[in-house]
């Protein structure tokens, strides 16, 4: 299936979720990624702000703070490349073009490549942790720099109806490390 129509298909079937489906789930997804043993040795973990029907990241910022880690928001700069702003409860939030959440002052910038993890929000997956995004290709770009052996760990929070036999994926798209939902967790082999 073509990515535009894959994509489609795939916020639809997200949609459908109730209100309390999505908040359950939400609540699993999280949970379970705060057991992840790379969430427990991060120490600079970004994390998107949830629209739309994303799985709800409030909880996975909390316990961020709540451990004494560090939080950052993605900001997307003029180049269509996203920085990464240090956030906690202090931060003052203005909506950007696309209407989410992000740090108005855009001084405190931390190097993409020291952070630890990266919570990634996604359309669809595959079992093989290749992602479908919203289509403008900021995660890509962003971390184009990345190798296997290279930080951060990518991890991408879904729901298990996002799932998909396949991603038709191009020679720029980034996988993710790992991909959790409210059923398992996938790690690409």
């Amino acid at each position: 299936m073509e990515n535009i129509a894959l994509r489609k298909k795939i916020k639809a079937q997200r949609q459908q979720l109730s209100t309390t489906a999505q908040q359950s789930h939400s609540k699993i997804i999280c949970n379970t990624f705060l057991t992840l043993p790379e969430f427990q040795h991060a120490l600079h973990v970004a994390v998107y702000f949830s629209v739309k029907g994303e799985v709800d990241t409030s909880l996975i910022i909390e316990a961020i703070w709540q451990q004494g880690k560090k939080c950052y928001l993605p900001i997307i700069n003029d180049d269509g490349i996203l920085d990464f702003v240090a956030y906690d409860a202090q931060t003052t939030l203005i909506p950007n073009k696309f209407g989410i959440l992000e740090p108005k002052d855009k001084n405190n910038l931390f190097p993409t490549q020291q952070l630890d993890m990266v919570v990634t929000p996604l359309v669809a997956f595959d079992e093989q942790c290749n992602r479908l995004g919203m289509g403008m290709g900021y995660y890509d770009k962003t971390f184009a720099f990345l190798s296997s052996a290279t930080m951060p760990k990518l991890i991408g929070l879904a729901y298990e109806c996002q799932k998909t036999a396949t991603i038709d994926i191009q020679d720029w798209d980034i996988p993710m490390n790992q991909v959790v939902t409210e059923k398992t967790t996938y790690t690409r082999k």
